[in-house]
Order: structure tokens, then C-alpha cells, then sequence
């Protein structure tokens, strides 16, 4: 048997690749340049130019006043209205607030310093609270006596100092059942 020889033909260079592979680069460069064209560029606003800056130091805002209320300790002294140190007397301590704002003054009793002549014992014998106003000149208290057979009372400031706006001495009348007393009323 004898084996003829075969001749084998070389084929073409694969050029139908290498052009394929290049119409698609163009396409895609060609589809490329064709969307960027399409796109519509935004307005870009320039920013505008900044004022100089200027600090500005605030002035502080005030502060509201928020109404003052004082705790008030005081010293009620009672007495025949006609004279001081004659007939019944007594003094006990009292306690209450002083709003500035309205100028309500309230006080009621706390404890007896020196019952009135002729009482044996602090049960038999009460202290009587006062509700009233003090003038804008601080120098007038008056006001009801909140006690039953009670009505009314007045005093005048007669001296200053202490701890308070209305600390001082206060004297004047108020009126219960047994008649007009005499009051002296010393706030500290």
C-alpha cells in the first residue's frame, strides 16, 4: 500500500476576524459620540460672589424678670389701739410671701412669743392672718384679717431695712370683734 502524499493547502489569514472586531470597535465609538451628543449639558449656575463677612456681635437679648416672690418673716405685735403697752397685748411670729408683680402680701401666724395678759395657754387664744396688698410705694399695707368676727386692716411703713422690699416696721389698726387693736408689724 502506498500512501500518496497529501498536500495540504494553507489557508487564508483570517481577515473576516480581525475586520469584524474593528466594525465593532467603530460601532461602538460611533454609538459612543452619538450619546454624548444627545446629552444636553446642564446650566451650570457661577456662583455668586460672597459679601465680605462682617462679625457681628449680638447685642444679648434681656432676660425677662420673672416675677420675685420672697419669703416673709415678721413679728405680729398686738395692743390696745388707743395706747401702745396698755390693755391686752401679745406677739406671736408669722410667716407668709410677698409677690412683687401684684404686691400681695400674706402672712399667718407661726408661734407665740408672749401670750396676752390673763391666757394660760396658746389653745385658748388665736393668731389672726392677714391677706392684703402693698402699694407700689411700698409704704401702705392693707388688706382683710381672714379670721371669723374679723374685717379689715391698714398699716403705714414707718421704717425701712432688712432683707425684703417690704422689710421694716408697719403700724396701724385692725379690726376684730373685741373693737380696733393696735398692730405693729415688723418684717425682717
Amino acid at each position: 500500500m502506498s500512501i500518496s502524499p497529501r498536500t495540504y493547502k494553507k489557508r487564508k489569514k483570517a481577515t473576516v476576524e480581525l475586520t469584524s472586531l474593528l466594525d465593532l470597535l467603530f460601532v461602538m465609538i460611533f454609538v459612543n459620540l452619538i450619546q454624548q451628543k444627545n446629552v444636553v449639558p446642564s446650566k451650570t449656575q457661577e456662583p455668586k460672589p460672597k459679601a465680605p463677612s462682617v462679625k457681628t456681635v449680638a447685642s444679648p437679648k434681656p432676660t425677662p424678670k420673672a416675677p420675685q416672690s420672697f419669703l416673709v418673716k415678721a413679728e405680729f405685735y398686738f395692743h390696745d389701739a388707743a395706747q401702745i403697752g396698755q390693755g391686752v397685748t401679745g406677739k406671736y411670729l408669722v410667716q407668709g410671701s410677698y409677690e412683687q408683680a401684684s404686691g400681695e402680701l400674706n402672712l399667718a401666724g407661726v408661734k407665740w412669743i408672749q401670750l396676752p395678759q390673763g391666757v394660760a395657754s396658746v389653745y385658748d387664744v388665736d393668731m389672726v392672718p392677714l391677706s392684703g396688698k402693698v402699694n407700689k410705694s411700698l409704704m401702705n399695707y392693707s388688706g382683710t384679717v381672714d379670721y371669723k368676727g374679723c374685717s379689715t386692716f391698714n398699716l403705714t411703713r414707718s421704717q425701712k431695712g432688712g432683707n425684703t422690699p417690704v422689710s421694716g416696721t408697719w403700724s396701724g389698726t385692725y379690726t376684730c370683734l373685741q373693737g380696733q387693736t393696735g398692730l405693729t408689724l415688723t418684717i425682717e
